[in-house]
C-alpha cells in the first residue's frame, strides 16, 4: 500500500485543527451514536478525537507518524485502556497484531484519502470489524475543490456520496449513514487551495472560522442537512 503522508505538513495540520474545539465537538456529537466500547481508531494523529473516547472500555489506536503516537501516549499516560500501534495500517505486521472479528468500532477521519488503494484498506477494516460492528469514516468531499491545500496535506483525492457508498457497499458494508457537513468550508477551502495556491493551514483562518461559523453552522446543519459539503460522513454496519 501506498500512503501519500507528508509527516511534517500533517503533524502541523493536525497541531493547528487541535486548536478547533468546536469543529472537533461538532464531529463527535455527529459520530456519538455510532461509538461502542471496543474501538480501533486507524490514524489517531496527536489524539485530537482519542480524547473524546478515552472513557470507553477498550481503545486500540494505530498511527503511521512516530511523532504523533508519541504526542498521544504523553497526552494521555493516565489512561490504562489505550493500545498504541505505530505503523502503516495495511503492512502485514500491524495487520497481524490487530485481532479478527474484535472491534464493535472501528474509526478513520480524513484518512482513506491519504490512501492509494482505498478499496483494499476498507477490505481491510470489514475484516477487523466484528459482526453488528459500525465503521465511521470521515473524509473530503467533492474533487471539484481538489487544490494546492490537498496536494501539500498528501490527499490522493476527495469522495462524493455516490463514489463512497459504492466503495462500501462493494465490500460487503450496509449503509447506516451518509451526509455532507460543513457547506460554508467549501469556500473557504477552495478560495485557499485553487485561488490561493496556498500549502499550509493557517492558524488565525482556522480559529476564527471555529469561533464563529461552526456554532451557527452546526446548529443549521442539525435540521437542514446540506446537499454538499467540504467533508463526508459515511457510517456503515458489516451484517
Amino acid at each position: 500500500m501506498t500512503n501519500f503522508i507528508v509527516p511534517d505538513k500533517h503533524a502541523k495540520a493536525l497541531d493547528v485543527m487541535s486548536s478547533a474545539e468546536n469543529y472537533n465537538n461538532w464531529i463527535y456529537q455527529k459520530i456519538t451514536p455510532y461509538v461502542g466500547d471496543t474501538i480501533l481508531e486507524i490514524g489517531c494523529g496527536i489524539g485530537n478525537f482519542t480524547k473524546f473516547l478515552i472513557k470507553k472500555k477498550e481503545l486500540t489506536c494505530v498511527d503511521m507518524i512516530e511523532e504523533c503516537i508519541s504526542k498521544s501516549r504523553r497526552k494521555f499516560s493516565n489512561s490504562d485502556n489505550i493500545n498504541y500501534i505505530c505503523g502503516d495500517f495495511l503492512d502485514e505486521k500491524v495487520l497481524n497484531s490487530l485481532p479478527q472479528n474484535k472491534y464493535d468500532t472501528i474509526i478513520c477521519l480524513n484518512v482513506l484519502e491519504h490512501i492509494e488503494k482505498d478499496f483494499d484498506a476498507l477490505k481491510k477494516m470489514f475484516y477487523l470489524l466484528k459482526k453488528g460492528g459500525n465503521l465511521i469514516l470521515i473524509v473530503p468531499a467533492l474533487q471539484q475543490i481538489y487544490g494546492s491545500l490537498d496536494e501539500a496535506l498528501g490527499h490522493v483525492r476527495r469522495y462524493d456520496r455516490n463514489s463512497l457508498k459504492q466503495h462500501l457497499k462493494s465490500v460487503g458494508f450496509k449503509m447506516t449513514a451518509l451526509e455532507y457537513f460543513n457547506s460554508i468550508g467549501i469556500f473557504g477551502w477552495y478560495i485557499n487551495g485553487r485561488v490561493l495556491k496556498k500549502k499550509n493551514l493557517s492558524l488565525l483562518q482556522t480559529l476564527l472560522y471555529d469561533k464563529i461559523f461552526i456554532p451557527v453552522l452546526s446548529r443549521i446543519e442539525s435540521f437542514l442537512s446540506p446537499s454538499f459539503g467540504m467533508s463526508l460522513l459515511a457510517v456503515s454496519k458489516k451484517e
